[in-house]
């Protein structure tokens, strides 16, 4: 049999897709690419997508032409097919919607995953407000919410922090530093979800993790007409909360602190702590003893239990996975409605 011509440029194209598609995979479906700013992010899953398809292409065109060529065009093929994740993560990042609210003169974004199946209207909402350094996608990866919403359990909003930063008092962020007003930007967003979804006013709730946390903290009591019940991982009370609500009636609270907490451990030397959030908490919590829980985890770091180890441990300390702070934070939200919390003894 004779041998088939060479074809350099194909076997150049073959070798540039082929980096574009591990190139892409790296970007996209490793935590690498999670830390990358929101612009830069949509460049690996383009490149993954451009290299996807050359490889493709050439992986079939060399699997059918005679000659040693076919290995080539098998391994091409198992290249792309071994690089599928990172389409499930692309995949993700096109579900749901995206809108804009405007603050002070500033358009402030945010993303919605929608209930899924045939969930009963009008819908619970959860906000969920990343940490410090992460993006919205970074919450929804750690979370897992965009189950709850798939599972018909409620919407999702994802809404994105100034420079990946919340305005929680501390001098050393972004959107503090700028005096961005993330009160008013919560509540714009509210009234934005109330106008353009089915949603139901009493049962609007939020989460947050570290700076997001932090930030559900500091303004709970400017927003205790506005949720029914929040949920905080790895924040709590600390010293500028008590300037800010002391006194103050307070929205329904669930906090999980991590005994491994690297990062909540300078604040323990206030008197005011995260470790002290369920007994400041209690008091002014809309009903009661029942409307505040704590867990306090063995073993557990700066991290959301049940989530991805998105940092080494030696940094955040270890996340532990036998114990899903979604699942028990749901169940603690959806226990509470805003109107029967206020009216309650």
């Amino acid at each position: 049999m004779p041998r088939s011509p060479s074809h350099p440029a194909a076997s150049r194209a073959s070798r540039i897709a082929v980096g574009l598609v591990l190139l892409g995979l790296v970007g996209t479906a490793t935590p690498a690419g999670r830390l990358l700013p929101g612009a830069v992010r949509w460049v690996a899953p383009t490149l993954w997508a451009i290299g996807f398809l050359g490889t493709v292409v050439f992986g079939v065109w060399r699997l059918f032409r005679p000659g040693r060529g076919r290995l080539r065009g098998l391994a091409a093929l198992v290249v792309a097919v071994g690089s599928l994740p990172a389409a499930a993560w692309l995949s993700g990042m096109l579900v749901g919607e995206r809108h804009a609210v405007g603050v002070d003169g500033v358009r402030r974004r945010y993303h919605v995953d929608l209930p899924g199946g045939e969930a009963a209207r009008p819908w619970p909402v959860v906000l969920a407000l990343h940490g410090f350094g992460q993006s919205w996608w970074g919450m929804r990866e750690i979370t897992r919410l965009d189950r709850v919403a798939r599972a018909g359990q409620a919407l999702v909003a994802y809404p994105e922090g100034h420079l990946r930063s919340w305005n929680d008092g501390d001098d050393l962020k972004p959107a503090t530093r700028a005096g961005v007003d993330d009160l008013g930007f919560l509540r714009a967003l509210i009234r934005d979800l109330e106008r353009r979804y089915p949603v139901d006013p009493d049962r609007v709730y939020a989460v947050g993790f570290s700076n997001g946390g932090f930030l559900l903290v500091r303004y709970a009591c400017g927003l205790a007409d506005e949720l029914a019940a929040i949920g905080v991982v790895a924040a709590g009370v600390y010293p500028i909360w008590a300037e800010a609500c002391r006194g103050q009636p307070l929205p329904p609270a669930a906090f999980v602190l991590g005994e491994r907490d690297p990062m909540l451990r300078p604040l323990e030397r206030f008197e005011v702590s995260p470790r002290a959030s369920e007994r400041l908490w209690r008091p002014l919590a809309s009903g009661g003893a029942s409307a505040v829980a704590l867990w306090s985890l063995a073993g557990h770091g700066h991290g959301w239990p049940g989530g991805p180890q998105f940092l080494p441990s030696l940094l955040v300390g270890p996340i532990r996975q036998d114990w899903r702070a979604t699942d028990s934070l749901t169940a603690f939200l959806w226990r509470h409605r805003r109107h029967a919390a206020k009216e309650s003894p």
